[in-house]
């Protein structure tokens, strides 16, 4: 898990060291012109993770897709097929720096849109996506294998320090199946509803798009309501 960490921070090092050397990667046409078509959430994404993939190539966005663009006119198919290639190779750097499987997905999904928004989509068919959702390093598959929920004792002890408020909403997620996301006031809908501090909202660990909203006052539990989360709006 050591070794994980450090290639992970060693990468983000060099990243942000080539952000540094290329200030001009960021305001350039091609992301420019993928900004236009995405949601501001999701572009944040993309700004996160194409830098990686421009470190990996030492190239800009801009840079790439004017290379992309000269690719598609070829005939020759090392040439044609350069960037579907080397979304290969990146996803095996990815998983030489421990990622795992679904980041590495996620990231290569960031890197294939980068091309799509700019007209230029890359030829991958199903295997390619199929195995890059199974594919990643012993390591991150034990990183994996390691995350669990606490069983029965660790969640006595867990209670025994917490005081009544919180044991009582520590208890309630454990026992239903919910696990806390966030106080509810972080949600302006519902920031006049009642008093905020003892609001929260909980998440259904069986249907990940169930929310719950409870409130805790005076040391007793009340179910508030029930909404659903959809495109980033709260649906009551």
């Amino acid at each position: 898990m050591e070794e994980a960490q450090n290639k992970k921070q060693e990468l983000r090092e060099n990243v942000n060291a080539w952000k540094k050397k290329h200030p001009e990667w960021l305001n350039s046409e091609a992301m420019e012109t993928a900004k236009s078509k995405l949601t501001p959430r999701t572009y944040q994404g993309y700004t996160s993770v194409l830098p990686i993939f421009c470190y990996f190539m030492d190239k800009t966005p801009q840079q790439i897709i004017e290379e992309r663009e000269q690719h598609y006119k070829s005939d020759d198919r090392k040439i044609r097929y350069f960037y579907e290639d080397k979304l290969e190779e990146f996803r095996q750097f990815l998983v030489e720096h421990h990622y795992g499987a679904r980041t590495i997905k996620a990231y290569l999904g960031r890197v294939a849109g980068l091309f799509s928004n700019n007209r230029l989509d890359l030829l991958l068919d199903k295997s390619f996506w199929a195995k890059s959702n199974k594919i990643s390093s012993d390591i991150a598959q034990a990183i994996q294998t390691t995350k669990r929920y606490p069983d029965n004792d660790e969640m006595r002890l867990i209670v025994e320090l917490a005081d009544n408020q919180q044991a009582l909403g520590i208890l309630f997620g454990y026992h239903c199946g919910l696990t806390h996301v966030l106080p509810l006031s972080s949600y302006k809908l519902f920031r006049n509803l009642i008093d905020l501090t003892s609001l929260g909202l909980w998440r259904s660990l069986v249907n990940r798009s169930s929310l719950v909203c409870i409130s805790i006052l005076k040391g007793k539990l009340y179910p508030v309501l029930s909404v659903r989360k959809r495109w980033n709006h709260l649906i009551c």
